[in-house]
């Protein structure tokens, strides 16, 4: 009993995690791959939230002629991570009283940057459309997302190429000067992108 329980509760544990993936696979594939995974991973915490943190690269070599499957599956690994942190206290910030050339922006700590090269964030925004057929507009274009925390749920910014580059910067600790200096390499973002950029920024739970 417990070893036939052993197999169902990881599995169990991946599909709570890698839910778009076992979309993409259907039941029978997704279920076969966390069986060979789980007989080369075994569980060594208690934690279930922590299985599966190499899933993502196991399935890189399961399906190379899948690759889009990778980058899934790292997106709903980051999602899963930003989910189970520590929710951000709130905190109101003047965007009007910022110095642009020495102001550094400090981050919450449950907030990331993705980049990947295939619209996976759009496939798992629509993934209960997948067993239909659901395929995103020009799938193999690269996509970019801002992924937060606020309260109990997690929020997600799709940003332009631009406006990842000068939140890349200002992540790194940049000042807004330099980020929109150096960000955009030469290239820079026009007057809506860093609007709308700074309506972002400026939502609860990203800058603290």
């Amino acid at each position: 009993v417990y070893q036939r329980g052993y197999i169902s509760r990881l599995t169990d544990a991946l599909g709570s995690t890698y839910e778009t993936v076992w979309y993409v696979l259907g039941d029978r594939l997704f279920f076969k791959t966390c069986k060979d995974f789980i007989a080369r991973n075994k569980s060594r915490t208690y934690n279930l939230n922590h299985y599966g943190e190499n899933f993502a690269t196991y399935l890189k070599g399961k399906f190379p002629r899948r690759p889009y499957l990778h980058h899934l599956a790292l997106l709903e690994q980051e999602i899963a991570r930003i989910f189970n942190l520590a929710p951000p206290v709130a905190a109101a910030v003047n965007f009007a009283e910022i110095n642009p050339g020495r102001d550094r922006f400090v981050f919450h700590p449950a907030v990331t940057l993705c980049r990947y090269p295939f619209r996976v964030y759009t496939l798992w925004k629509n993934r209960s459309k997948i067993p239909r057929g659901y395929v995103p507009p020009n799938f193999t274009g690269n996509e970019a997302v801002l992924i937060y925390r606020r309260n109990n749920e997690v929020f997600f910014a799709v940003m332009t190429p631009a406006q990842f580059a000068v939140t890349r910067e200002l992540l790194k600790g940049k000042t807004l000067e330099t980020a929109l200096a150096s960000g955009t390499r030469g290239k820079a973002p026009g007057e809506k992108e860093i609007r709308d950029l700074f309506a972002t920024l400026a939502s609860p739970g990203i800058v603290r």
